[in-house]
């Protein structure tokens, strides 16, 4: 029986941002992600900037999208390198929140193909809804 690999990344639910909260203070990560939180807040700007620019017919809209693309694959290659790094410290909350976002049951996500967790942190890194839970709990834990 094939697997599949594609899923839906449903929007971010209150109970996700405890659930990452508690991640990230398992994965004791808060210093790395709060420069990543930084290139997401640069991200959003960029993102706003081109779609203004873009209503304006504006003439540097290519020089916006190649800066966008840019910044997006630097930021969005960290995230997954920085939760794989540090993964066996909150392994079980990480799969819980996985397979609830991939819409299985944790034993599922555990005997799912790894193209699953993969897709999964393409869908948050690229997501702007996801970006910004991300910023907010980052914003939570210097409290």
């Amino acid at each position: 029986m094939e697997q599949e690999n594609t899923f839906e990344l449903r929007n971010p639910k209150s109970s996700d941002l405890f659930a990452l909260i508690r991640i990230i203070g398992k994965m004791k990560i808060k210093r790395e992600l709060q420069g990543i939180g930084m290139g997401y807040a640069n991200i959003n700007k960029l993102n706003k900037q081109l779609k203004k620019a873009k209503k304006n017919k504006e003439s540097n809209i290519e020089e916006l999208e190649t800066e966008l693309e840019a910044m997006q694959l630097e930021v969005g290659m960290q995230l997954p390198f920085i939760f794989l790094e540090n993964i066996d410290k909150a392994e079980g909350e990480v799969e819980k929140l996985f397979a609830n976002l991939a819409g299985m049951t944790e034993e599922e996500y555990k005997d799912s193909d790894m193209e699953i967790t993969i897709n999964i942190f393409n869908a948050i890194r690229e997501n702007e809804k996801w970006s910004e839970v991300l910023q907010k709990a980052l914003k939570l834990l210097k409290m």
